[in-house]
């Protein structure tokens, strides 16, 4: 079938308007895929469609847009119109000049000083009616030249001059096909060479009638893969075009091919019009099938482009798609909700069998899911909590209990306590399991050949999610919201002996959320982003560290195998192993149920909200991406005031470019991206003579500093931790009084206010000194009066000590005379006459004489005086009515004795001392209720 002029325009009109048209017909259908990222309309702040997509050298990433030309760094988007609001269809990336065209209009985008893209117009070097009718649909380049072609007619741009060439007839979009010369379809001529400006014969007619080609592309051996709209694909081999049979035959000839690119990996990307894309390797078979219900935003592909790292770029009717097809995840997107959340998964006789909240679903892994979808396990309808396989037995702890699936695919109840939540066998009791479930723990042991319940053990009550045995087999449990035990159990007599609760008061910074983590049969506790050890000895809990690559907390950490760790935060999975570095992968696991399944030694399953990832660390990473392509963002520096004097935020920006301000900046603004489009990984950074060392790893990519003095600094970017980093150079021109002249002037001002305050000082130190000596010497007398004082205290305590010692003596010689006068007075009153009377008067005289001594008195008064100075003068002088006997009774109560003590000093009976105690007070004028000692004490 030959191609007649207004079938081109009609195709036009058909990829123009199928948004309107929706030509989606086939069923959705399930799909194991790449990572998708998806950009709308309204993230990049254009129009939807997006015709044909490029790439600068340095990974800016260029769209051909509706609205116009958009970039895009990683972080920010970017537009740039066309002179007269022209639709862009394409675009052609020179170093970096930015080639583009449109309807009637074409030329070229190119950066300034600062990094903006300025448009320059090619059509004024050429008649304006010769180019205003004409839609640039595709842009080529040679070594000589830039062509730009519409469906009538290409035009040759050699730097200077723009010129036309006119094609035998209307012509499709050119292909590469080898070096400076392409392939295109030629209406009426048949697939023909493009070179020299010239268009040659290359597939006959006959061969390519019916065909209209969409994509061209070599097949290795001499053979081209050619893609027809509507016809499906063919191989051209040996001067013949022959159709080449694929298992996509069906679909692609349903829903038309629009694109097809050559991957640089091997394979092809074919892009249809109604139902997404198709991802085909070199041998033809279907590696993805990605559509609307599979990830893709839109089912219509209007370009396709791979990128440097090899992500695949997809330009849709309705959006932009970034697809990694080097990574190595892929994903299960359960958009229905038929399947639901995940919580676990197993491989289990060649099967996967996934647990979600929906209930149990197997499917055989070794066929594509359009071939072998999910289907539910009848009778498993409910959440699923936990699969294990136990001696080969495959194990469902559920919200409704926990069963064994038999051989016919059937749940078999083993206990229905609900909530199954974690089963462990029982070290050295290989028959018996333990399960926590909502409400607290269960035995299960296996009776011939099945697996029962055992007992529930009452001694323990409360949520039990996970579990874990320690060395001495005891068995840790920890709550799912708060609380963390540890129990010892019999398990010949199944019974619990003994339950310890922790909380704060045992070290751990709360006793909510704990979980735990077996390393190895080590024991480890994660608590607020923190890891602990349990200490036997002191029974307390106390800080572990991790050696882990980033300071960023982790709110979960999953062993698997030896030594492999996957590490899990905020939208990040990172796997780890031996501290090396095997992947980082931008996914949302289940919050409080994360949960990743073994399928061999390097794959594993990650369970998601809406399906499941899988992960093969065989893969190895692009090594475009191990270098991490980072750029500037932008640049902006204001005065203190508060006005914007730099700003440097332009499309492209290059490390190098050193930038001076002027002075009196007061804030500094830089921001930077990654042109790792697949992944968001962190930052770090240093402005070498203003920071003291490099910043923690980061996310955000944008930096303030403030206050910087004038001089030279650097501000190095790193990207992860790989090297080296980029550096950006910024001075900071000084003010005039900044200046070497001003620093001078300031010097020599500086000195003689020095020279000054070094005479004041000096001054000032002189009559320091003055004062200082002075005030040595007035210390020295109050040390000298001090010492006197000390003398003299210690003359008065010695004195103190004397009157205490005569006091004393007085009373026990007094006491003696007494009790002699008694027994002499007993003996005459015995003895009678034999007992002669003047001798027992002359006695009597004797003691009383001893008794009554004027000499004991006098040296009682001469140490009392030097104790109590003016004691008696004082009291005297106050009371002059007071007799000797009255000032000796008061000198002895002063002294604090009692009457009884009082009574042998003035040879009188204790009575006798209370009356003569009764006189002094009425002498002294006392009231009742006035103590006479308080009124003595104070003279």
């Amino acid at each position: 079938m030959r191609l007649l002029p207004g079938s081109i325009y009609r195709l036009m009109s058909i990829i123009l308007c199928v948004s309107f048209l929706r030509l989606e017909t086939v069923v959705s259908q399930d799909a194991e895929v790449p990572a998708i990222i998806n950009f709308s309309k309204e993230a990049y702040s254009a129009q939807k469609q997006n015709w044909q997509i490029a790439q600068l050298e340095n990974g800016l990433m260029l769209f051909a847009n509706t609205g116009g030309l958009m970039s895009y760094n990683g972080v920010n988007w970017k537009q740039h119109t066309m002179p007269h609001q022209e639709i862009l269809r394409t675009l052609l990336v020179d170093q970096n000049r930015i080639y583009a065209g449109s309807y009637g209009e074409f030329g070229f985008w190119e950066p300034d000083h600062n990094g903006h893209l300025s448009y320059t117009s090619l059509t004024r070097l050429i008649d304006r009616e010769v180019t205003a009718s004409e839609e640039i649909w595709n842009i080529v380049k040679s070594n000589q030249a830039i062509y730009f072609h519409s469906f009538g007619v290409v035009f040759k741009y050699d730097g200077e001059k723009l010129s036309r060439i006119v094609p035998p007839y209307s012509i499709r979009f050119m292909h590469p096909f080898d070096h400076d010369r392409y392939i295109l379809q030629v209406t009426g001529h048949g697939i023909m060479l493009f070179e020299n400006d010239l268009f040659k014969p290359f597939i006959p007619e006959v061969e390519v009638s019916s065909l209209k080609v969409t994509g061209i592309s070599p097949a290795g051996a001499g053979a081209w893969v050619i893609a027809s709209e509507k016809n499906g694909l063919f191989l051209y081999r040996n001067g013949q075009v022959i159709p080449w049979e694929t298992e996509v035959d069906d679909l692609v000839q349903e829903h038309q091919i629009n694109k097809m690119l050559a991957l640089k990996q091997g394979g092809w990307a074919i892009g249809t019009i109604s139902d997404g894309l198709l991802i085909l390797d070199p041998e033809g078979k279907l590696k993805y099938h990605i559509n609307k219900n599979s990830g893709l935003q839109n089912n219509t592909v209007l370009s396709l482009f791979e990128d440097s790292a090899s992500n695949l770029w997809v330009g849709l009717d309705d959006g932009v798609d970034l697809i990694d097809l080097q990574s190595p995840i892929i994903f299960y997107r359960d958009n229905s909700g038929r399947i639901g959340t995940l919580f676990d998964a197993i491989e289990f006789r060649d099967q996967l069998y996934i647990g979600t909240n929906q209930g149990l679903f197997r499917r055989d892994r070794t066929k594509p899911l359009s071939q072998d979808p999910f289907t539910l396990i009848p009778g498993s309808q409910g959440q699923v909590l936990q699969l294990k396989n136990i001696d080969g037995d495959l194990v469902c702890g559920h919200n409704n209990g926990t069963f064994v699936l038999n051989d016919r695919d059937e749940l078999e109840p083993v206990s229905r306590v609900s909530g199954g939540w974690d089963l462990k066998r029982v070290p050295n009791h290989p028959e018996k399991m333990i399960q926590g479930t909502y409400t607290g723990l269960i035995l299960m042991h296996k009776e011939l050949g099945h697996w029962k319940h055992l007992k529930t053990l009452h001694e323990f009550t409360g949520g039990a999610k996970e579990l874990e045995f320690d060395h001495q087999k005891y068995l840790w449990v920890a709550n799912p919201y708060r609380g963390l035990h540890r129990i010892k159990i019999d398990f010949s007599q199944d019974t619990i002996l003994e339950v310890k609760s922790y909380s704060e008061s045992d070290g751990l910074p709360t006793d909510y959320n704990i979980s735990i983590i077996n390393m190895g049969g080590r024991i480890i506790f994660h608590c607020e982003a923190k890891y602990f050890t349990f200490d036997e000895g002191s029974e307390r809990f106390q800080p572990y560290e991790f050696e882990l690559p980033a300071n960023t907390p982790y709110q979960k950490i999953i062993p698997l195998q030896d030594s492999l760790l996957f590490l899990i935060r905020e939208k990040q999975l990172e796997v780890i192993k031996r501290d090396k570095h095997l992947g980082q992968f931008g996914i949302h696991l289940v919050r409080g149920s994360e949960h990743i399944v073994p399928l061999d030694d390097e794959t594993f399953l990650v369970c998601l909200e809406s399906g499941y990832a899988i992960i093969d660390l065989k893969a190895q990473p692009n090594e475009i991406r191990r270098n991490g392509r980072i750029t500037m963002d932008g640049f902006k520096a204001w005065d203190k005031s508060g006005a914007l004097v730099y700003d440097v935020s332009g499309d492209i920006i290059e490390w190098e470019k050193k930038i001076e301000l002027p002075p009196r900046i007061n804030r500094l603004e830089l921001s930077f991206a990654s042109f790792d489009y697949s992944h968001e990984r962190p930052f770090r950074y240093q402005l070498t003579g203003f920071d003291l060392d490099w910043s923690p790893w980061s996310l955000d990519t944008r930096k303030e500093y403030t206050n910087l003095a004038p001089g030279q600094y650097e501000f190095k970017l790193q990207y992860e931790d790989l090297e080296p980093a980029h550096v950006l150079t910024i001075t900071q021109i000084p003010a005039w009084y900044q200046t070497l002249t001003a620093r001078i002037i300031f010097v020599m001002a500086i000195a003689a206010i020095v020279w000054l305050l070094i005479l004041y000082y000096d001054n000032q130190l002189k009559a320091h000194t003055r004062r200082l000596q002075i005030e040595k010497e007035r210390e020295i007398n109050r040390q000298r009066l001090a010492l006197q004082n000390q003398l003299l205290e210690k003359e008065i305590n010695h004195k103190s000590q004397e009157l205490a010692n005569s006091t004393m003596n007085i009373i026990q010689k007094n006491k003696a005379l007494l009790t002699l006068k008694d027994q002499i007075t007993d003996i005459r009153d015995n003895l009678g006459r034999q007992f002669p009377d003047k001798q027992y008067h002359q006695i009597i005289r004797l003691i009383q004489q001893h008794m009554s001594s004027q000499d004991d008195w006098k040296l009682f008064e001469t140490n009392f005086n030097d104790v109590h100075d003016d004691f008696f003068r004082t009291l005297k002088q106050d009371y002059p009515d007071l007799t000797a006997g009255d000032l000796r009774l008061a000198a002895y109560l002063k002294m604090n004795l009692t009457s009884k003590e009082i009574a042998p000093l003035l040879n009188i009976s204790i009575r006798g001392v209370e009356n003569k105690r009764y006189r002094l007070r009425q002498k002294m004028g006392l009231n009742h209720d006035e103590n006479i000692l308080d009124i003595l004490l104070q003279y």
